[in-house]
C-alpha cells in the first residue's frame, strides 16, 4: 500500500506544474485566395504572466503569400499589432512563435491576411510559461 501512495504522490508533484497547450478559436481556418481571416484566443487572465503563441498555416493549394500579425486586446473588441509580422512563403507550413512577457491583454489574435490565389489552413495554439 505505501509503495502506490508513494508513487501517486510523486506522479501529482509532476503533473502539478505542468501547462497544456490550448487551440485558438476557431481550431481552425481556411483563407482563399485574397482574405483577411482571424484566430482568436479565448479569454486570458490579466495577471497570466508569460506565455507563448503560435501560428501554423498549412498550404492546401496555389501560391501562398501574405502576412500574419500577432494582435492584443483588452476588452476583446479592439485589437492592435504588438508584434513583429509573420510573412507567408510559398512552402508546405508557415509557422512562428511568439513570446509574451507580462502583458495586461486579456484576448489574443491572429490576423491572417493572404494575396493571390492559393488556399491556407490557419491554426493558433497557446500555452502559459513559468
Amino acid at each position: 500500500m505505501k509503495p502506490i501512495i508513494m508513487f501517486l504522490i510523486a506522479f501529482m508533484s509532476f503533473s502539478i506544474g505542468a501547462f497544456a497547450q490550448s487551440v485558438m478559436i476557431p481550431a481552425s481556418d481556411t483563407n482563399t485566395n485574397a482574405q483577411t481571416t482571424y484566430v482568436t484566443s479565448y479569454s486570458l487572465p490579466s495577471n497570466t504572466g508569460n506565455f507563448s503563441l503560435q501560428y501554423v498555416g498549412t498550404k492546401i493549394s496555389g501560391t501562398v503569400a501574405g502576412t500574419v500579425l500577432l494582435q492584443g486586446s483588452l476588452d476583446g473588441v479592439n485589437y492592435t499589432s504588438v508584434a513583429d509580422t509573420l510573412t507567408l512563403s510559398d512552402q508546405a507550413v508557415n509557422t512562428k512563435i511568439w513570446d509574451v512577457s507580462g502583458s495586461k491583454r486579456i484576448k489574443w489574435r491572429f490576423e491572417i491576411t493572404t494575396t493571390g490565389t492559393n488556399k491556407i489552413a490557419s491554426t493558433g495554439y497557446y500555452t502559459e510559461r513559468k
